[in-house]
């Protein structure tokens, strides 16, 4: 679980599909959750499921973009 900035929720949110799905990383099992934009603390949950990669690594992906 990571707290975050709403700026870095909102990258996480618009670039989350792609970069899993581009990646491969959806059919290895990544799976995340993130909170409701409009909570006071924003949080990213990351499962990095079979894939080799740490949730941090997941998560700069998810920031970095397709």
């Amino acid at each position: 679980m990571f707290e975050v900035t709403a700026q870095q929720r909102e990258l996480v949110a618009r670039n989350a599909a792609k970069v899993l799905t581009r990646q491969g990383l959806w059919d290895q099992g990544v799976r995340f959750g993130i909170t409701d934009p409009f909570k006071s603390r924003h949080l990213v949950l990351i499962n990095p499921g079979l894939s080799g990669l740490t949730a941090r690594q997941i998560l700069d992906r998810m920031l970095r973009g397709p």
